[in-house]
C-alpha cells in the first residue's frame, strides 16, 4: 500500500397459550394395579354379599401409597429458565466510525455475527462537514470472517481496501470504545488504523 494513501478510504471507487398445571401424584402405584387385577373376576365369581368384603380385605392386603412427586428447588428452577441457551453478545457488534480517508470522510461501519466470527459492512458515509455523502462503498463488506480469540483480539478476517479493490489479511484489537484494524499485503507491509465506537 502507498504510503501517502489512506489504508481504507469509504468513497474511493474500486478497481471491482397457557400450560397446564403440573402433575401433584406420581403414576399408578402396582400394588394398586395389582389390587384391580384380583378385584375384577374375584367380584364376577363372588356373590354380591361377599364382594364388598372382598375388597376391603384386598384393600388391606395391598396397600396404596401415594408418594407426591419430587418438586425442583426453586433455585435450581431459576437456573435452568435464566441460564438456558443465554448467548452472550459479542462486544464489537454495533457501529463503528472509520478514521478520515484523503477526502477528510468518513465511513460508518456496522458490525454483525456472519457464522463462527464477525463481519462488517459500510452503511453510510460522511464528509468533514458532517453531512452524509454518496459512494459507490455505501453497502460493501468491509471486513468478514474476523474471529474472536478472547481478550478483545480477533483474528483470520479480511479487509477490503476500496482505493486498491482487493482485500488483504487482517486483525483486530477491541479496548472499550476504541477499535485497532491491521492489515498487512504479501510483502509484509502493514498498515492500521483506530476506529471509534458511535453506538
Amino acid at each position: 500500500m502507498a504510503a501517502n494513501r489512506p489504508f481504507l478510504s469509504v468513497t474511493a471507487a474500486p478497481a471491482f397459550g397457557r400450560s397446564a398445571p403440573p402433575a401433584r401424584r406420581a403414576a399408578v402405584p402396582l400394588c394398586l394395579l395389582a389390587r384391580r387385577a384380583l378385584q375384577a373376576p374375584l367380584s364376577l365369581l363372588a356373590p354380591l354379599s361377599l364382594r364388598g368384603r372382598l375388597s376391603r380385605l384386598l384393600r388391606r392386603a395391598l396397600p396404596v401409597k401415594w408418594a407426591p412427586m419430587a418438586r425442583p428447588a426453586a433455585g435450581a428452577l431459576a437456573a435452568l429458565v435464566l441460564g438456558a441457551g443465554v448467548a452472550v453478545a459479542d462486544p464489537v457488534l454495533g457501529l463503528w466510525q472509520t478514521e478520515p480517508d484523503g477526502k477528510d470522510q468518513v465511513g460508518h461501519v456496522q458490525f454483525r455475527e456472519c457464522g463462527p466470527g464477525v463481519c462488517g459492512k459500510i452503511v453510510a458515509a460522511y464528509g468533514a462537514d458532517g453531512n452524509a455523502v454518496t459512494t459507490r462503498n455505501v453497502g460493501r463488506e468491509l471486513i468478514w470472517d474476523m474471529v474472536p480469540q478472547g481478550g478483545g483480539a480477533y483474528a483470520g478476517g479480511q479487509v477490503l481496501v476500496p482505493l486498491l479493490g482487493a482485500d488483504f489479511p487482517a486483525e483486530m484489537q477491541l479496548s472499550g470504545d476504541r477499535l485497532s484494524l491491521r492489515a498487512c499485503n504479501a510483502m509484509g507491509v502493514c498498515r492500521s488504523q483506530t476506529w471509534r465506537r458511535v453506538r
